[in-house]
């Protein structure tokens, strides 16, 4: 019984890795065409006059605030085809946006499409768009928004660093073995990934370091703390105890509520259950705090919230399945 729930189980993780696989394909491929039209030659061409220029660039202008604004809207939906829609969107954007020069638009644009690719598993588009940003933004030296580019860089790394480790996993289970050479490829990618992570994450907490900000910092700390590169969870506990401290320093809640969670979840797994429950209660009363009140429209303290009720549930599961239980249905409620 327990082989044959095991293999469904199995199965279930391949086809949803093939999904995703096909879906990143799918997205990364998206023709240029369908997004913009390149543009012809200026040969022949007659010079239009200086009020004329300057209309045409007003209008080209709104058309692209349009496409942005109706690409926001779609991404909301947080559906595949929304996103899919969207982010056709935000590409006629950015080529309106480069046409006219404006950087500042075409480099917020590009953030948006690396988000949307993340969100949807393609990292390399997603890293090629954050890439182009990052750029833009040393160009301008806009350093609050280099920073945070760099942050998204890095977590790029760590997500596929995790979809190697996945793709590896499922190789195992199912029999499959690499050739010398893909296996070879397969373990310099896998120790040369988190390296990269790590030297994005540093550049971006020295620049939050140098303009003294707080939120940012807290940002960084927290995100390396969670980084798969990390074996060391004394570490861990104390990047995360400097996050906390920050978080409460600027009184950012959610940001606080989060941290604790993730210091509750280390000391489950390193069965330390005093310490736990404290931590776990303390991130429950500020998530119940912020759903009091008008802001717990966020999404992402919900989806916070349902997250370290799920991860509670799984670590007690096989102790005490009626608190697991528990747990777990409070995580279904958070996510309703």
């Amino acid at each position: 019984m327990k082989v044959g729930l095991k293999m469904r189980n199995v199965s279930r993780d391949l086809i949803k890795y093939s999904i995703r696989l096909s879906l990143t394909l799918w997205v990364y491929l998206i023709p240029l065409s369908d997004v913009g039209v390149a543009e012809s030659s200026n040969k022949n061409v007659p010079q239009l006059q200086q009020s004329e220029t300057i209309s045409q660039n007003d209008e080209t202008a709104t058309e692209a605030q349009q496409l942005f604004n109706e690409a926001e809207k779609l991404a909301k939906q947080r559906t595949i085809p929304s996103q899919v829609q969207a982010i056709q969107k935000w590409s006629e954007a950015r080529l309106k946006w480069q046409k006219l020069g404006d950087k500042p638009q075409e480099a917020l644009t590009l953030i948006k499409l690396g988000e949307t690719y993340k969100n949807l598993g393609a990292t390399t588009p997603a890293l090629e768009h954050y890439t182009q940003a990052l750029t833009l933004y040393r160009e301008l030296n806009n350093r609050l928004q280099e920073a945070f580019t760099l942050s998204e860089i890095g977590r790029i790394y760590i997500i596929e660093l995790e979809q190697l480790e996945k793709e590896q996993r499922l190789s195992s289970i199912h029999g499959l073995s690499f050739n010398s050479r893909l296996y070879k490829t397969w373990l310099n990618q896998t120790a040369s990934t988190p390296e990269k992570a790590k030297e994005f994450y540093n550049e971006a907490l020295a620049i939050y370091q140098e303009l003294n900000n707080l939120s940012g910092e807290a940002s960084i700390l927290h995100a390396m703390a969670q980084s798969k590169y990390l074996h060391d969870w004394q570490y861990q506990q104390k990047l995360l105890e400097k996050s906390l401290a920050l978080y409460q320093e600027i009184g950012d809640k959610q940001g606080e509520a989060l941290v604790l969670g993730n210091l509750s979840k280390l000391k489950l797994i390193y069965n330390d259950q005093l310490a736990w429950l404290e931590l776990f209660n303390k991130a429950r009363e500020i998530y119940q705090e912020i759903s009091d009140s008008s802001d717990f429209n966020n999404f992402t303290a919900r989806q916070a919230e349902a997250k370290l009720l799920s991860v509670t549930a799984s670590y007690w599961w096989s102790d005490n399945q009626k608190k697991a239980l528990e747990f777990h249905n409070q995580a279904l409620k958070v996510y309703q």
